[in-house]
Formats: structure tokens, sequence, C-alpha cells
């Protein structure tokens, strides 16, 4: 994550009040999945009525919850990203 205001005024301008979207952030080595927002709400003890939008960043306890409820393996991930060999 980074913040600069003058990438920022070079990429999208400013407003009437001379404001800017400053901060940046890049993401890398990210997957998709399809979970209902249900299952999620419920898992975390969320609101039923809470919504995710953009980018929510979780803590820690989140975070290990939700891997344990997509069975991510930080070590099997790896082995995905690794070529096959169809020889």
């Amino acid at each position: 994550m980074w913040r600069s205001k003058e990438l920022a005024t070079r990429l999208w301008g400013t407003d009437p009040a001379d404001s800017t979207w400053e901060y940046g952030y890049a993401i890398s080595g990210s997957r998709g999945f399809d979970i209902a927002v249900e299952e999620v709400r419920t898992l975390l003890g969320w609101n039923p009525n809470r919504n995710i939008m953009g980018i929510t960043v979780l803590g820690e306890s989140e975070s290990e919850s939700l891997q344990t409820l997509l069975t991510l393996d930080a070590a099997a991930a790896a082995l995905e990203l690794e070529p096959v060999d169809t020889a």
C-alpha cells in the first residue's frame, strides 16, 4: 500500500476542492472463490445485513476462520502454482 498525491493527481486529477484519491494498493497471487455472502456472515458472526463492498481487509482471526472454511492450505496453494509436467 502506498500514498502519493502526485501520482494520484497525474492519474485521476483532482476534484473542485483540489482533493484526489492518493492511497493506492497492489494485490498479487489472488484466487477467486464463489461463496455465498450469507455463509461468510454466519461464519464470522457479522450482522445478517452487512454488505461486503470493494476491498475488505480482515483481521487475523477472521482470516483464519475463512481459511478453514475454504480449506486453504498454504503449502497446497504453493503447489498449485508450480507448472505441471504433462509429458
